[in-house]
């Protein structure tokens, strides 16, 4: 975002835009078999839409419509093989039963999506998030640039306490916290 404006189309940036109104992303949804929509790969896509948007602006890395869906797609089959895989049996008998997943997120609960990019050569990064409610309303978002920053994990997991810390400060008190970081991911299991 250059002064609020999209850096690919110029428009007032808002996440209805990056996700839907701005031509790049018109571009995106329309590549989709209209049989396909919505489909369980639509939240990959808007993620992939956000975090390519993220890089454009951070990173000054740019990718065409084409790339955007296949890696959206990608991220969606991963997803899948990694959701169906066979669930040990529970060792407690008061863990949860691993039958039923949980697949609606709570109608009180946030959703906050955090990205970040790091420059090896420089040390600097740049994150962003963005904390939604149950309807996909934006509640609160930010992104900063960071000078000195040791790896891309630590970058990652900047974003992330940036974000939790911005949802504590406004009494958000159920989030449910997104990464593309896989590396921060498995270090906070």
């Amino acid at each position: 975002m250059v002064d609020g404006k999209c850096k690919r189309c110029g428009e007032v940036e808002t996440t209805t835009h990056v996700m839907f109104l701005c031509p790049f992303a018109k571009k995106v949804w329309e590549e989709i078999p209209a049989l396909f929509v919505p489909s369980p790969s639509t939240p990959w896509i808007m993620w992939v839409l956000w975090t390519s948007r993220n890089q454009l602006v951070f990173e000054d890395k740019s990718f065409s419509e084409t790339e955007v869906l296949g890696k959206a797609i990608k991220h969606a089959r991963e997803w899948q093989e990694s959701t169906t895989k066979a669930v040990p049996p529970s060792i407690s008998p008061r863990d949860c039963s691993a039958s039923v997943p949980q697949t609606q997120q709570p109608e009180t609960a946030a959703c906050c999506f955090s990205d970040a990019t790091w420059n090896s050569a420089s040390c600097a990064g740049g994150i962003g998030w963005i904390c939604s409610d149950s309807a996909s309303a934006t509640l609160l978002q930010g992104s900063s640039s960071c000078s000195i920053v040791a790896s891309a994990i630590v970058a990652e997991a900047l974003a992330l306490k940036a974000a939790i810390k911005a949802a504590i400060s406004h009494n958000i008190k159920d989030l449910i916290c997104f990464s593309d970081s896989k590396g921060l991911i498995n270090l906070i299991k």
